[in-house]
């Protein structure tokens, strides 16, 4: 069986690698970047099959690091870390599916799972 691949995106080192650690711990391979920007590149050299991205960044506005992700590559699902503290964050509505940072391994277990495989959720 094929691993699938995820592009992690997440400007800070300490998340980013909890969320790795518990990517890999389900079997997922993780490609990682600390910024949309290098991700973006990423996403044309190692075609993930999923994007997991914090669009926080000083070199881009969240929206446009979103659309810019599935602009790039519109057949792979993209999951953002919503900010909960933004009442109309606005990636919430262009994203595949969002997470609050932070959120419970479990819900996020949940979300990659149905956005990689929608047909055995």
């Amino acid at each position: 069986m094929d691993l699938f691949k995820i592009l992690l995106i997440e400007p800070e080192l300490r998340e980013r690698r909890r969320l790795r650690a518990e990517l890999e711990r389900d079997g997922y391979r993780v490609v990682e970047s600390d910024s949309p920007r290098e991700g973006l590149e990423l996403l044309e050299t190692d075609s993930p099959d999923l994007v997991l991205m914090d669009p926080d960044s000083r070199d881009m506005d969240r929206a446009e690091a979103v659309n810019r992700a599935l602009a790039h590559c519109p057949r792979i699902p993209v999951l953002v870390s919503a900010d909960d503290r933004i009442a109309d964050d606005p990636v919430r509505d262009l994203a595949d599916a969002t997470v609050s940072r932070g959120a419970d391994p479990g819900f996020l277990r949940d979300q990659v799972r149905r956005l990689l495989m929608p047909d055995a959720v």
